[in-house]
């Protein structure tokens, strides 16, 4: 044991890079895996530089890693703490990047569209005119436009079908492989890109590749591999 050795560091570098292996997480360091085994052990401290490097790949506070914070995240969301301007907002940004939109109840329900009159509503039949509003556009239904947030609250679906411990298990061990994905931009063509790749037999790793990938390209780049794919089924 290093005798410079920060008390509770080794747990805290262990709980941050649960779920990798030493050869994933010496790569995104820079470091080898002979000083990630020492940090582990205790047998090592990092520097003031490399804690730094660790706070910014996995943006959790240098405070916490050294025991000085309950505080993990950078930026983190206090979810106890969150008032209802708060959930609006970040709900409200969905909408706008195409994340999750207004579930059109029509659509969810299959009551024909021509029941409903959606023109400007008037003042001597707001109430009414609204009310048709909201039995076509019920704020109660959300639709996960989002590809990868559809995917896995489908797979939460699912295992919360089974039993609340086996959903609990699998979100301890599948969520946190995106906890540094940022969310994609869906306002362009990055859904129809992703439906060209086949998300549908994607793995967690599939994912995070893809994403990347798809946001890194121009809308034009990835107009051509829609273009692409399409040709292809076309042919067949």
């Amino acid at each position: 044991m290093d005798e410079n050795s920060i008390s509770g560091l080794p747990e805290r570098l262990a709980e941050t890079f649960k779920g990798e292996t030493q050869e994933i997480t010496s790569d995104r360091l820079i470091t080898t895996q002979s000083n990630i085994s020492k940090w582990l052990n205790g047998q090592q401290t990092p520097t003031t530089a490399t804690l730094y490097q660790i706070a910014k790949a996995y943006n959790v506070s240098v405070d916490w890693l050294l025991g000085l914070s309950e505080v993990r995240e950078i930026d983190g969301i206090a979810f106890d703490k969150i008032t209802y301007e708060q959930a609006f907002r970040f709900i409200d940004r969905l909408m706008k990047l195409n994340n999750i939109s207004l579930a059109n109840l029509a659509e969810v329900i299959g009551d024909d569209e021509s029941e409903y009159d959606f023109g400007d509503i008037d003042e001597e039949d707001s109430d009414n005119q609204q009310e048709v509003v909201i039995e076509r556009y019920d704020s109660d239904y959300i639709k996960i436009t989002d590809r990868l947030l559809s995917y896995l609250f489908r797979l939460r679906y699912q295992t919360a079908g089974v039993s609340e411990d086996i959903m609990e298990m699998w979100k301890e061990k599948e969520i946190p492989n995106f906890k540094r994905l940022r969310l994609a931009d869906n306002t362009g063509n990055m859904t129809e890109a992703l439906d060209a790749k086949g998300w549908a037999q994607f793995k967690a790793g599939d994912w995070i590749d893809t994403i990347e990938q798809l946001r890194n390209m121009t809308a034009e780049e990835r107009q051509k591999i829609i273009d692409k794919v399409k040709k292809e089924k076309e042919g067949n």
